[in-house]
Order: C-alpha cells, then structure tokens, then sequence
C-alpha cells in the first residue's frame, strides 16, 4: 500500500508545517481572541500529539501492522475533523490554502487505508477479552446523546410553532442559546462573520 503511505506522509508533512506555522504566526489568525487562543491550542496538540504520533504508525504500516493502520486511521480522522473546524470555523487568513489541502489529504488517508482494512484481520487482533459489549454501548450511548439534541440560536425561524411541533414529533431536544450572547453558538457566528456580504 505505497501510495496511501505516501498520501499520509504527505498529510504529516502538512500537519507539521501548518501547526509550526500557526503557532510562529499566530498574529495571522483574524478571528476574536478567545477564538485564536483556541486555534492556537488546536496547533500545539497537533505539534505534540497528532504529529508524533502519525509519524510513529506510518514507521511501523510497513510491517503490515493492523494498530499501525488503525493508529493511521485515528489521526486522518483526526486531520478530518480538525481542519473542517479550521476550515468552516475561522476567519478566512493565510493559512486557508493549508487548510484546504490537509482536509482533502485527511479524506483520501481515511479512504485508501479503510479501502485496503481487512475488518477479519482487525477483530483476530483484539483479545478474546475485550470489553466489546461494553464499549459498543458507550458508542451507542454517545451517538444517541447527540442525536437528540438540536442547538440553535434565538431567530425566529427557530423558535417558531412550527420548529418546535417538528423538533417534538421527532423526539428531538431544542436547546436555544442565551439571548443576545453569540458565543453561545460561536462556531457557526465566527463562520457567519468570516462569510462576506
């Protein structure tokens, strides 16, 4: 599996180079300063954690090591899930294209190497006694936790009779933020505010 190494190698690469970056630039950031602080929290994890970590499981893929995939695995998701917020969450800045490029690499690790997971090799690897039941209920548990919670803010369209009759027939939860306090939903206004008008 030589080219989904190399697109992971190529997405550390990446990693490295925009947390480096964002934490030697931080000044770049053109979001509110609680915001930034966040942004420039997501690079130092990124730097000590995601980065090291990558790179200690693509050392070992060559081995066809199946946690080495899955480590792989959790730190593309991670790539995923990080740069969408860089992505969708801040301010347009300098680092948009990094952004960009991270986020598609993130998508094709995740797809070239869930492509080539063999799921029978993956399950033989796991002990006999792992707490399976245990935490496919915690997942569960997690999943439906979210399922049922809609977060919003105050507009009308979502206080409306008719939001709240469809949040009711479908089992769902509104939560509205706080009146008049945006950082209550502040991903979504950061992204509102970045968007031109």
């Amino acid at each position: 599996m030589p080219t989904a190494d190399r697109i992971a190698s190529l997405l550390l690469v990446l990693m490295l180079v925009q947390s480096l970056l964002g934490l030697l630039l931080s000044d770049q950031y053109r979001d509110v300063e609680w915001i930034k602080v966040t942004w420039y929290g997501n690079d130092w994890i990124t730097l000590v954690a995601a980065v090291p970590l990558l790179s200690l499981a693509l050392l070992h893929t060559g081995g066809e090591s199946v946690r080495a995939r899955l480590l792989v695995l959790g730190m593309a998701g991670y790539a995923v899930y990080n740069y969408a917020f860089y992505l969708f969450g801040a301010a347009l800045n300098v680092f948009f294209p990094l952004y960009v490029v991270s986020f598609l690499l993130g998508i094709l690790t995740l797809g070239r190497f869930l492509s080539h997971l063999d799921v029978t090799v993956v399950a033989d690897s796991f002990r006999r006694v792992a707490p399976v039941r245990l935490v496919g209920g915690y997942l569960v548990f997690v999943a439906v936790g979210l399922a049922v919670v809609l977060r919003t803010d105050n507009g009308p369209e979502f206080c409306s009779r008719a939001m709240l009759t469809w949040a009711y027939e479908r089992g769902l939860t509104l939560r509205l933020i706080q009146p008049g306090k945006p950082n209550g939903n502040a991903l979504l206004e950061s992204f509102n505010g970045a968007v031109p008008r």
